[in-house]
């Protein structure tokens, strides 16, 4: 009687175990869920148009909210004046909202939008003052030789285009 009950119960492990290992073997072969397939999508890159004086260059906007914003406001014109032998700057036509968090230093050749003074700017080249006093929010990045803002008049219209 004895080793009856101990087939019984060494059949009963085995096919519990056999249970189990056909449960994982099918969960390991199920194709994984994706979150949010949208990410896995890459965005198209967004190109714009910008005229500075006699020269011309191309933006890749990047996907930030401030970026889609100012897209949707181009064609548009500012005035804007060499700083601090780093960067171009001007007044925005209007405010924007922005919804990103904004940083405090920059990388040459990003397209900026700033809320405190509402200005877009151009930073172009590192100084010994990479800090900056107001946050700024980046938009984008200038495609090709950044040389190009050295060229420039201290003040120039940059218009700005889709």
């Amino acid at each position: 009687m004895f080793v009856k009950e101990c087939s019984v119960v060494a059949c009963a492990s085995f096919l519990c175990f056999c249970v189990g290992l056909c449960a994982a073997q099918e969960s390991s072969v199920k194709e994984p869920v994706l979150q949010n397939p949208i990410e896995t999508v890459q965005q198209k890159e967004v190109l714009i148009k910008v005229t500075a004086g006699n020269r011309e260059f191309q933006v890749a906007l990047n996907s930030t909210p401030e970026a889609k914003l100012f897209y949707s406001q181009l064609p548009l014109s500012v005035s804007m004046g060499r700083f601090g032998g780093r960067e171009f700057y001007g007044s925005m036509p209007g405010k924007m909202k922005v919804s990103s968090e904004g940083q405090y230093t920059f990388k040459d050749g990003t397209l900026t939008y700033c809320p405190t003074n509402h200005t877009v700017a151009f930073f172009y080249a590192q100084t010994s003052r990479p800090n900056l006093t107001m946050a700024v929010y980046p938009m984008g990045s200038v495609l090709g030789n950044l040389n190009l803002f050295h060229e420039l008049d201290d003040s120039v219209t940059f218009h700005f285009s889709k």
